[in-house]
């Protein structure tokens, strides 16, 4: 997942950009672009080359991702574009505050503070044992989640839940 602030400060969120799949195939981890569909439905426009951009190895997608990284920093001075008037770029989630009140964003939290955003569904239910698949190493066949109770044992030897 690609994560930027949101566009707008009226809200102290973060807004998802773009995501890419990770997929296994056997024992291969790959991470697909999310509009490669698209791309290969105009093959004619494209070359080989700019397609399995669209589809690599996930240890190859990590270091070029990487590489990517150094060099915009390396470019902007560590900032989201070339301007020393432009917000630093934050690569720690838990700096967000710091990038709405630093320069180029600027707000004041006494007077314009940006609202928190609202609470997860849910977030004040009780904790809930967590749902398995059955492709765990245990062995389990898995749990079917239950609204309002216990999960079950999957009793249909798939592991899947309903």
């Amino acid at each position: 997942m690609f994560l930027a602030p949101s566009a707008t400060t009226v809200v102290e969120a973060w807004w998802m950009t773009e995501f890419w799949d990770v997929q296994r195939t056997g024992e291969a981890v790959s991470v697909v672009a999310p509009y490669r569909d698209y791309f290969e439905a105009w093959r004619s426009r494209f070359t080989e080359e700019d397609l399995a951009l669209l589809e690599r190895p996930l240890s190859e997608f990590e270091k070029v991702i990487k590489e990517g990284a150094v060099a915009r920093v390396a470019e902007t001075g560590g900032r989201i574009a070339v301007g020393d008037d432009l917000p630093m770029l934050i690569t720690d989630a838990n700096l967000l505050r710091p990038y709405y009140e630093g320069p180029g964003v600027g707000i004041s939290y006494e007077t314009d503070a940006p609202l928190l955003p609202p609470p997860v569904p849910g977030g004040e239910d009780p904790e809930q044992p967590p749902v398995t698949t059955g492709e765990e190493d245990d062995g389990s066949s898995g749990t079917v989640p239950v609204p309002d109770g216990e999960d079950q044992p999957d009793s249909g030897g798939s592991g899947a839940g309903p």
